[in-house]
């Protein structure tokens, strides 16, 4: 690659929606637990599950009750207590071992330990429960969501599906069968059931930023957008939704708007990482380099491993010709992502602007090992390759890019170049002959054009081509190119 030459494209990492709170395997429990005391936001009363085995409702009293005294002992304790989940665990299981049989503290008990954490033991429980009573509705969506939050899978579906058919009237039952369909990349199946959602209940925010995560997956932008702005009527105070309409907006180059956005998500919540992270995505976009690098450099204090905001401010930094500040951040991207192709090109990005060609095309060759497809890592590593004179795999490359990706000014120049090195004359003419069509001001090609017509006799043109380069570039003839 000549003195001057560089690639004309970085790869920044595009993230997806920035999940703040995972309602699913969090808020969701608290949802659960509404639901078996007969409230939430689905504003009914669900009859109380008295199944197989268990003769103790809520509403009996100790002393109705004589051998499961202290249950109720739970309803007293308070949730914001930092104890809670100890103590309400110690009443369950003295419950428990007087009364195994009991579906309420075993269900409950699957509960606390769902939001503890605690998937395998609250899986067991749930089990217990759906042995005793087959029909409880609640303990399939237990065990379902249970079996999602340790990752999506098919056999999960079975009990969200089981639940939707014992209460076809539970709209939570239909959310989570939505996320996990979403999580298994059925993404179309997910929206009718976020649609299901919000018929059975209008005015819940969560299925809005829902349904919303799930159509920006789709690239179904702007019904993506009408979804947060639904969600934003019912809670105007949700960063998470500003965050993900923001990312939403950049997607369709509307990034001042994102970056309003962006504002408000940090005003609501400032501690969040990925939002400074995507806003300074936003700003690059925008060409302001300067402010992206800022945003990032608070993601990286936020939270120190982020690979995304590294790479991302490397990208910055060789925008702005910082290729020595640039190295340090692409070298953590690769530490921390070493099965990334667009890591390796990042740092060889960089390591080509530092003229560090040996090592660039290490690490081109590292992505296109990764990702044989990957375009640009051809083109970094023919570009190095001129450099190095190595014509033959450099043509190869830039052979692969033009096939590919119908080639670019510098392609059909650099492999022009190379072509004059292997004594293929005319086909490098014709390579320059493209490139001057792109950009007939560019004096690297007439340069190099006027070398492959001297060499095969065609003296006044060749002539003619050094003369419109002085006009374009008078020292551009001094440079040993």
């Amino acid at each position: 690659m000549c003195e001057g030459q560089t690639l004309n494209v970085t790869k920044a990492t595009q993230p997806e929606i920035c999940v703040l709170t995972p309602y699913a395997c969090h808020g969701y429990w608290h949802a659960l637990h509404l639901l078996a005391e007969g409230g939430g936001n689905e504003e009914k009363i669900l009859k109380e599950k008295k199944p197989a085995g268990s003769s103790v409702s809520r509403e009996q009293t100790a002393e109705e009750s004589p051998r499961n005294p202290d249950i109720k002992d739970i309803d007293l304790l308070e949730e914001t207590d930092p104890e809670y989940h100890a103590k309400a665990l110690l009443i369950l299981n003295e419950t428990i071992r007087a009364e195994p049989e009991n579906s309420d503290a075993l269900y409950d008990r699957a509960i606390i330990n769902s939001e503890m954490g605690c998937y395998e033991e609250a899986f067991e429980d749930f089990d217990r429960v759906i042995l005793l009573d087959p029909e409880n509705d609640l303990a399939f969506l237990g065990r379902g969501t249970v079996k999602r939050c340790l990752g999506p899978d098919e056999d999960a579906l079975e009990d969200f599906d089981r639940a939707v058919r014992l209460d076809p009237q539970n709209p939570v039952a239909y959310h989570g069968r939505a996320l996990l369909k979403d999580g298994l990349e059925r993404y179309e199946e997910a929206i009718e059931d976020f649609d299901e959602v919000l018929l059975l209940d209008p005015g819940s925010p969560f299925v809005h930023l829902d349904r919303g995560r799930t159509k920006f997956g789709l690239d179904r932008y702007e019904e993506a957008i009408a979804d947060f702005d639904e969600a934003l009527l019912l809670d105007p105070e949700d960063a998470e939704v500003y965050a993900s309409r923001a990312l939403t907006k950049s997607r369709l180059g509307r990034d001042e708007e994102a970056i309003e956005d962006f504002d408000e998500a940090i005003r609501l919540d400032p501690g969040l990482p990925c939002i400074y992270n995507d806003r300074g995505l936003s700003k690059h976009n925008l060409k302001r380099s300067e402010e992206a690098i800022a945003d990032y450099d608070e993601a990286i204090r936020l939270d120190p491993e982020d690979t995304e905001a590294y790479t991302n401010r490397g990208v910055a930094r060789t925008d702005l010709g910082l290729y020595e500040e640039a190295l340090p951040d692409l070298e953590k991207a690769v530490l921390f992502e070493p099965a990334s192709a667009e890591v390796y090109y990042n740092r060889g990005f960089a390591r080509l602007g530092l003229m560090r060609f040996e090592e660039a095309v290490d690490d081109f060759t590292a992505a296109i090992d990764i990702d044989p497809g990957f375009v640009e890592a051809h083109r970094g590593r023919g570009y190095a390759n001129v450099s190095l004179m190595r014509f033959k795999e450099a043509a190869g490359d830039l052979d692969y890019v033009i096939d590919a990706d119908g080639g670019e000014v510098m392609d059909y120049a650099h492999r022009g170049a190379a072509r004059i090195w292997l004594e293929m004359h005319e086909e490098a003419i014709a390579d320059f002959d493209l490139a001057i069509g792109l950009d007939p001001e560019n004096a690297f090609a007439y340069r190099m054009r006027a070398e492959a017509k001297k060499q095969v006799g065609r003296r006044e043109e060749a002539d003619a081509d050094l003369a419109r380069v002085m006009s374009l570039d008078p020292g551009f003839l001094d440079e040993d190119t």
